[in-house]
């Protein structure tokens, strides 16, 4: 009768240990024990991908303004790690629409694992770049990464109230942007620290949509949409 090789044998007989050479020494070797290993390590990376494929889903419009009118009520790390991520979506989404190349494997080298538009960092860096989004935006979405890092990596409990993040988010031009006027005079509204950050956020937001419809460089799109405004504001009398 033939003899099995060892490799044949365990295939059949999955719990037992057998013994082949592998690199002129002897050792045990347990099949099933590999086999099982190998079972696992493929059902976790599956589920790391999974995990990739939600974190790299970006909400509609609709469900933007439903994030964050719910940030409102929300703790303050959740309030800069989300809101950052939602600008962060809408300037990829951005450079997706300036592409000349539509090409969805390079678009994923591009963006995934590390890639050079991986970061938000690198996002903003280029978009500013090729004129995709002004000098002054590029600035405060800078100052919007900053706070949102500080946040996600700082190692002691950080809030909108702490010194360096209100001061940073004090510097935010968009979040200055609400006035009123009061006896003929244009007067900020003064908007509590958490608040302005969500307001620069929902203002870059509608900025980079507007960008993302239109043609040209993003100071050309802001100039003329300056001009159309103009044409349509009353003859002071």
């Amino acid at each position: 009768m033939a003899r099995k090789s060892p490799i044949a044998w365990a295939l059949t007989h999955n719990n037992c240990t057998i013994t082949f050479d592998i690199t002129s020494q002897y050792k045990p070797i347990s099949i099933h024990a590999s086999f099982s290993v190998w079972i696992a390590v493929g059902q976790e990376m599956s589920s790391r991908d999974a995990l990739r494929r939600l974190s790299r889903k970006i909400p509609t419009p609709p469900e933007v303004d439903q994030i964050l009118e719910s940030l409102r009520g929300e703790k303050d790390m959740s309030v800069a790690i989300v809101a950052s991520a939602l600008m962060d979506a809408a300037l990829e989404r951005l450079l997706i629409k300036r592409f000349k190349s539509k090409n969805k494997e390079l678009e994923g080298r591009l963006f995934q694992n590390n890639g050079p538009l991986s970061s938000l960092n690198g996002k903003i860096l280029v978009a500013h770049a090729f004129g995709i989004i002004t000098s002054p935006l590029a600035e405060e979405m800078h100052s919007i990464r900053a706070i949102r890092n500080t946040f996600a990596h700082g190692k002691l409990p950080v809030s909108f109230s702490s010194e360096e993040v209100a001061r940073e988010v004090a510097v935010l031009r968009l979040a200055r942007a609400p006035k009123v006027a009061l006896d003929g005079v244009d007067r900020i509204i003064a908007i509590e620290t958490k608040n302005a950050f969500l307001l620069a956020i929902r203002i870059i937001l509608i900025l980079l949509d507007e960008f993302e419809k239109k043609t040209g460089s993003a100071d050309e799109i802001l100039s003329g949409a300056l001009a159309e405004d103009a044409k349509l504001r009353p003859n002071p009398a």
